[in-house]
C-alpha cells in the first residue's frame, strides 16, 4: 500500500510523513560487516595497527579514545572512496527488495559518511574552518603531517560566503562541532519527491540520534538563506528519536524536518547515508545552497556502472511548487520595557491573564524568560539556549524538562541542569500575589 506527501507523490511502504526502521534488510549482515571493516582499515591506514587494534578491542563506538577528532575527514575521505559503489549497489538491492519498487528510479550520487564523537570530546577539537579547507584529505598516510602543513596554508585561506555563514550560524570556528539544525533536505539543493536510507554502523539512540519533527510536516517553514535552517521562531511540535541499533537501517522522508542530536552520549555515532528517487528529480525553489546535480540511473548500478552521471540542475524547468499550510506561533508573549536584575521582584501581568495557559514568552530588555505550567503552578527559566540560541519553548517538553529544537539538549527548569555538562539556565521563581504574577530574581 502506498502514501502521498504534500508534493502528490506516491511512496512505498508508507513511508510519506513517517519513518521505518529496518531491522533485516537485504544483505544486511554483510553490508554491515563491510563497512565495519573498511572502517577499522582506514583506522590502521591513518593512525597505525596499534590505533586499530585499540579501537576493535573497546569497540568502534569507542573510537573516540583512540582516533583524533581532528583525524576525522581523512577517515571519512577513506571511506567514501572505498565504499560509495557498494553503498550504491546496497541502495539499488534495499530499493527493489524491501521497498519494492518496480520501475527505473535515480540515486543521488552524494552519499553522507558522517561520524560525530560525544560533544564534550568535540568541542576539545581544533581543526577550524580553515584548516579543514586546507587539509589534501588523500594524504591520509601521513596524517600528522599534513596536519601541520594544513595549520600553514589555513593562514592565508580566503573564506568564502559558505565558510562565512555557517561560522557566523555556529558562532565558532570549530568545525567538528557543527551539526545540522532542524532543516528539510530540499532546502540544501536536494530534490523533491526523495527518500533517505539511513544506515547506523554504530547505533543511533536518544542522547546521539537523529531528530525528527513529523508535527510541522504539513505546514510552510521559513529557513535562513545559508546555512538553510528552519527560522528560530516556530514551535515544532513533539521530538521523535528513531533507536536504531548497529547495522539497522532507517528509511524516512526528507521532507520531515529533522536534525542531528547533540551527542551527549559516551558512544560515537558513525552513519551512512543515501537517496532515492522514483521520478527525474525535481526542485525547491528557494535553495541558496550550492547541490552538485549528479545522479546515477538504477539500471546502470545494476550493471555496476558507475561513471555514468545524470544530470538534473535546480532550473526554473525543474522546480515544484509546494503547497502548505501557514504555521502561527500560538505562544502568548509579554513585553516589559524593563532590565532584568538580580535581587529584584517584577509584576509580570494579572494572573488571569495566564491562568489558563500552558507557555508563556516573557522579554525584558536584556534576557527573554519562559514560563510553564505544571500542576497549576508556573516555573521560570532563560527560555533561549545557551548553545545556538534556540527558543527552549519551542517544542513540546516531557516532565520538568524543555528541549531544545535545534539539537535536542534537555534543560530541567527546576533546577537549569541539562543532559550537557557544559549548559545550563538560570531558573526563577514565579509568585502569585493580591491577583498579580511576579517573577524574583
Amino acid at each position: 500500500m502506498n502514501s502521498k506527501d504534500f508534493y502528490g507523490i506516491n511512496f512505498p511502504m508508507n513511508i510519506a510523513k513517517t519513518h521505518k526502521i529496518l531491522k533485516k534488510y537485504y544483505n544486511s549482515q554483510r553490508f554491515q560487516e563491510i563497512c565495519v571493516l573498511n572502517t577499522f582499515q582506514g583506522i590502521e591506514e591513518i593512525a597505525g595497527q596499534k590505533t586499530k587494534i585499540k579501537v576493535q578491542n573497546a569497540g568502534l563506538n569507542k573510537i573516540h579514545n583512540y582516533f583524533p577528532v581532528e583525524h576525522l575527514p581523512f577517515l571519512q575521505n577513506f571511506l567514501e572512496k572505498k565504499l560509495n559503489n557498494i553503498i550504491f549497489s546496497q541502495i539499488y538491492m534495499v530499493a527493489k527488495k524491501n521497498l519494492k519498487i518496480k520501475n527505473n528510479f535515480y540515486i543521488d550520487k552524494s552519499l553522507n559518511i558522517r561520524i560525530h564523537y560525544p560533544f564534550e570530546v568535540e568541542k576539545k577539537s581544533k581543526l577550524t574552518r580553515q584548516i579543514y579547507r586546507s587539509i589534501n584529505l588523500n594524504n591520509f598516510k601521513e596524517a600528522e603531517k599534513e596536519m601541520i602543513k594544513a595549520k600553514k596554508k589555513s593562514l592565508s585561506y580566503i573564506l568564502d560566503n559558505n565558510d562565512k555563514s555557517k561560522i557566523e550560524y555556529f558562532n565558532t570556528i570549530n568545525e567538528s562541532v557543527c551539526l545540522h539544525s532542524p532543516h528539510r533536505d530540499t532546502w540544501f539543493g536536494h530534490s523533491t519527491e526523495g527518500i533517505n536510507l539511513w544506515w547506523a554502523i554504530t547505533p543511533a539512540r536518544e542522547h546521539n540520534g537523529l531528530m525528527l519533527f513529523k508535527d510541522v510536516y504539513k505546514f510552510n517553514l521559513e529557513h535562513e538563506i545559508r546555512p538553510a535552517y528552519v527560522k528560530n521562531k516556530y514551535n515544532l511540535g513533539k521530538t521523535t528519536i528513531p533507536n536504531v541499533e548497529a547495522g539497522e537501517l532507517l528509511i524516512f522522508d526528507p521532507e520531515i524536518l529533522h536534525a542531528s542530536r547533540l551527542n551527549t552520549s559516551d558512544d560515537t555515532r558513525i552513519v551512512i547515508s543515501g537517496r532515492i528517487n522514483e521520478k527525474k528529480p525535481k526542485f525547491y525553489g528557494y535553495s541558496k545552497e550550492n547541490k552538485e546535480p549528479f545522479w546515477l540511473f538504477s539500471e546502470d548500478v545494476k550493471n555496476k556502472i558507475f561513471n555514468k552521471e545524470f544530470i538534473f540542475k535546480r532550473e526554473k524547468k525543474n522546480i515544484v511548487k509546494i503547497k502548505k499550510n501557514k504555521l502561527k506561533n500560538k505562544i502568548k508573549s509579554i513585553n516589559l520595557k524593563v532590565k532584568l536584575l538580580p535581587k529584584n521582584k517584577y509584576k509580570l501581568c494579572q494572573t488571569k491573564l495566564i491562568k489558563n495557559l500552558k507557555k508563556v514568552e516573557i522579554n525584558f530588555e536584556n534576557f527573554k524568560i519562559g514560563l510553564i505550567k505544571k500542576n497549576s503552578k508556573f516555573y521560570a527559566f532563560n527560555r533561549i539556549c545557551p548553545h545556538l540560541k534556540f527558543n527552549l519553548l519551542n517544542t513540546e517538553g516531557e516532565k520538568n524538562h524543555v528541549i531544545c529544537p535545534g539539537h535536542g539538549l534537555k534543560f530541567n527548569y527546576l533546577n537549569g541542569n541539562s543532559t550537557c555538562k557544559k549548559f545550563k539556565i538560570k531558573t526563577y521563581q514565579v509568585l502569585t500575589q493580591k491577583g498579580n504574577c511576579y517573577l524574583k530574581t
